[in-house]
């Protein structure tokens, strides 16, 4: 009986050893993100009655991670997505935005190990009516996109007003803008001062939520944090982009 204990004793001692090793592993272990653009809008979401400041964090070269952070005026959150290696990281946000670098204040990151997004509904033979018109005397124009299940046209998948306007502070020309996007795909004539102003999304003809931007800002920034903990626990091998 004497043997077995002290045998049981030296594994507890050498697990406790391994989970405060790995504990400390875990808090010195470095990420690195990098965004070049970032995007504020406010967004109304009349299902729930929310209304965010949602800032949203991107490398325009690689869409395989983005961070989002949402301010409401109660409660703050960041999250990371990192899609390629299918983690999920949540920070502490327990302050207002201002510039790219405030990010350096986020903290308490918590890394979710083989985090599915969910299956998202595939409609393979999906259709599509666009159309367009600008508005005399606003100078807005507006693009209202709907996408059915088929060509049958009786299950509305999703449909989307969205409005150009001309803003000097919504500049973002890069190829794979939604402005180019909607204007190659569905030859549609935005002007070349007008950028993206606002977007409706509705839901059974109705309003379900409503993206206003504030601001599109082109960045330079690299964010390194250290993991505090991850579920379940195992720490990637190497730091993700670096510029």
């Amino acid at each position: 009986m004497e043997i077995v204990t002290i045998s049981k004793m030296k594994s507890l001692l050498a697990l406790m050893f391994c989970l405060f090793t790995f504990g400390l592993f875990a808090q010195d272990h470095k990420m690195n993100y990098y965004f070049n653009l970032v995007t504020v809008s406010n967004i109304k979401n009349y299902e729930n009655g929310a209304r965010v400041k949602s800032i949203h964090f991107r490398n325009v070269n690689d869409s395989t991670y983005v961070l989002l952070l949402s301010l409401e005026a109660n409660f703050k959150t960041a999250t990371l997505f990192d899609y390629k290696n299918k983690l999920l990281i949540k920070f502490d946000a327990n302050f207002n935005y201002s510039t790219v670098e405030d990010l350096n204040k986020l903290n308490n990151a918590i890394l979710y190990n083989n985090f599915f997004y969910g299956r998202k509904t595939k409609f393979k033979k999906f259709v599509e009516d666009v159309e367009y018109e600008r508005d005399s005397v606003t100078n807005v124009t507006i693009v209202h996109l709907t996408q059915y299940k088929n060509s049958k046209r009786k299950k509305i998948i999703n449909e989307h007003y969205y409005f150009f306007e001309k803003n000097n502070k919504l500049n973002f020309s890069q190829k794979n803008s939604l402005k180019n996007y909607l204007s190659s795909k569905y030859k549609i004539n935005i002007k070349e001062d007008e950028n993206i102003g606002k977007i409706i999304h509705l839901k059974g003809a109705k309003n379900a939520s409503e993206t206003e931007f504030v601001a599109i800002d082109t960045a330079d920034f690299n964010f390194t944090f250290k993991i505090n903990d991850a579920f379940p626990y195992h720490i990637p091998k190497t730091t993700h982009t670096v510029k």
